[in-house]
């Protein structure tokens, strides 16, 4: 077909165009055949649910030249009448204007929020965090959904804290400790509560005996610093608990960590 288009005749300007919007549509219906891709995963509250899994990110230029083939508007013209449709439904809800439903297709209405001390220490739109919401109606949403084709992603597993290293913070080595020293385990997913023993960093001894850590440093999602008792020697292993998604759920360092003498000083 394009090289059609080039053999038809048709003036060079007005060819490129064309070119463009049918390699425009081929593109499009490539990325429809993918299909809306999903990722079945564990519930919280039991079961199982679906996660939704972003493809390719769209462009403007992608997106008005698929309104222009639809309406037959030039491209520019379908992007300046969106942004005044959005920028009108803005300026309507700054007078606290909404809509359920417009078109058919999207309903938008005004928001709020924040958090203050006081009831009435809400004085500007920042501390108010005022804003403005615009979804697909519901009936425009299920009538998307009869012509889906749904391409799953495979099974998505439970998630629980990930280990990546662990660092002798007395030695800055990895893999080590020092008795009575600390330890900086880094990853994902190690944001904990101290405070309850069944979350934690533990310490698997050589006879197996478990020993929970009781004095902590930092702790953020991606790492969470902890000292060796006094008078755990010998090789250990970590394993690391921490409430996540309505459970506690753990991992268990494969590496095991080897004592090291704390360094002398001169």
């Amino acid at each position: 077909l394009l090289q059609q288009i080039g053999e038809g005749g048709t003036g060079g300007r007005e060819a490129g165009e064309m070119k463009r919007a049918v390699r425009g549509n081929v593109d499009s219906l490539h990325r429809m055949d993918e299909g809306f891709l999903y990722q079945p995963a564990p519930n919280p509250r039991g079961g199982f649910t679906c996660r939704a899994v972003k493809g390719e990110q769209i462009t403007e230029a992608e997106l008005d030249a698929a309104v222009a083939a639809e309406t037959g508007l030039p491209p520019e013209q379908c992007a300046q009448v969106l942004k005044a449709y959005l920028r009108q439904m803005l300026a309507k809800g700054a007078t606290s204007r909404w809509s359920p439903g417009l078109y058919g297709l999207i309903g938008f209405y005004p928001t709020a929020g924040g958090n203050q001390p006081g009831h009435d220490d809400f004085h500007t739109a920042e501390q108010v965090k005022a804003g403005m919401s615009i979804a697909f109606s519901l009936d425009a949403i299920r009538a998307w959904r009869q012509g889906l084709r749904l391409v799953s992603q495979g099974f998505t597993g439970r998630v629980t804290p990930k280990l990546a290293t662990v660092i002798c913070c007395t030695t800055d080595k990895p893999d080590v400790y020092v008795s009575g020293h600390l330890i900086g385990v880094r990853g994902a997913h190690l944001k904990l509560d101290q405070h309850d023993p069944a979350q934690g960093i533990f310490f698997i001894l050589a006879d197996g005996t478990e020993v929970r850590c009781e004095t902590y440093g930092g702790n953020t999602r991606l790492r969470v610093y902890g000292r060796v008792p006094e008078g755990v020697t010998g090789p250990i292993q970590v394993r690391v608990a921490a409430h996540i998604y309505g459970s506690v759920r753990s991992t268990l360092y494969t590496t095991p960590l080897q004592e090291v003498p704390a360094p002398v000083y001169a």
